[in-house]
């Protein structure tokens, strides 16, 4: 009889598999095999009893494209699971000999969210997860992970290539990316946990540590505030010994690339953007370790925003100022940057008090 083996392709596709973190991130480079990783996950959880599983993706198109996570994960569990019953006009995949469902959805619209917030799932998938917005659309899934039909904690993956100031970048840079947003191998699959508060999360190096503030919350809804863990992995296409084998160039292909390119494309960079047009390209400058000595003028010019984030606008402009020097030789050094997010009156004291602070020669 025709045996199937399914197994990790990779160490990181491993620790993806093994995580029992409450948000589990995979996420670099391309070909790094990141939806067979996904899909593996899956299979994983459909093979233990009553598991609801969910595979979001923003679009329906991009669901069913080929190439995509369902066209992927369709003959896998056809093998894996031969019980199974496959609803192609649903996009549903049931397991009878686990009672285990698995749908995939599209979140593309605020309504399709509101749909989601109304049900229970043992583990949540987000398919290149830097597509969705974050704050509105991935964090409030978070309080969809509930079964009490699974001898498993529910769980939530991320899935994803780097996107330049996504909110996923804010709540991994200080800890797993180096200086230019490129993950650290040694951080990769280090465990942390975290409290969201004033939606933010505060990060702790362990579960005991994080226990220890939660004492000190009032308690939510008569409940005392418990810690969730996290952790980030590096998917890189070096740890995919079958891509290489069977395409040996592809590796070659992507160090061909020019710096900034390079950077998204190999290194998954989080901060390296391309810029299709425009006229500056950060590439350009160069970090200089303190401002020129002979300057001719110095001018702060400030671009005004007045809105403080909230639920109803989590991600509103910023009002920022920003310090120019010139001197004899016409080179132009960005000295200061100040930014804030706020309502109107408080944009006005920055101002007046940068004034004071940069003194009568700006």
């Amino acid at each position: 009889d025709e045996q199937m083996i399914l197994a990790p392709a990779s160490v990181p596709q491993e620790q993806f598999l093994a995580s029992t973190s409450t948000i589990t991130l995979y996420a670099g480079a391309q070909g790094a095999g990141k939806t067979f990783a996904v899909v593996l996950n899956m299979v994983k959880f459909a093979a233990m009893q009553n598991s609801t599983i969910v595979c979001f993706r923003r679009t329906m198109g991009e669901m069913k494209d080929a190439g995509g996570i369902w066209q992927e994960a369709v003959p896998i569990f056809r093998k894996m699971f031969p019980d199974c019953k496959v609803r192609m006009d649903e996009l549903e995949i049931y397991v009878p000999s686990t009672n285990s469902y698995l749908k995939f959805k599209s979140l593309q619209h605020p309504s399709d969210v509101d749909k989601a917030l109304g049900a229970q799932y043992s583990a949540i998938f987000f398919d290149e997860a830097t597509t969705f917005p974050f704050e509105t659309y991935i964090l409030p899934l978070l309080g969809r992970l509930r079964s009490a039909k699974t001898n498993y904690s529910p769980q939530m993956f991320w899935s994803t290539n780097p996107k330049f100031d996504h909110g996923i970048y804010h709540w991994i840079k200080d800890f797993y990316l180096d200086e230019y947003g490129i993950p650290l191998k040694e951080k990769s699959n280090i465990e942390r946990w975290f409290v969201i508060q004033n939606d933010k999360p505060v990060w702790f190096e362990s579960k005991d540590d994080a226990l220890v503030y939660c004492d000190t919350l009032p308690m939510a809804g008569g409940h005392k505030i418990m810690p969730r863990s996290f952790r980030s992995i590096r998917a890189h296409v070096t740890d995919n010994i079958p891509l290489l084998r069977a395409d040996p160039a592809y590796l070659s292909n992507l160090q061909g690339y020019p710096t900034i390119r390079r950077r998204i494309m190999l290194d998954g960079s989080w901060v390296a953007k391309e810029e299709e047009s425009g006229y500056f390209k950060r590439e350009w400058c160069e970090v200089l370790p303190c401002a020129p000595e002979e300057r001719c003028k110095k001018v702060r010019v400030w671009d005004q925003s007045s809105t403080l984030p909230s639920s109803a606008s989590p991600d509103p402009d910023w009002t920022r100022g920003t310090l120019v020097s010139k001197n004899k030789d016409s080179y132009y050094t960005v000295e200061d940057i100040k930014s804030l997010r706020d309502r109107p009156h408080k944009v006005e004291e920055l101002i007046i008090r940068t004034a004071q602070e940069d003194g009568q020669s700006v």
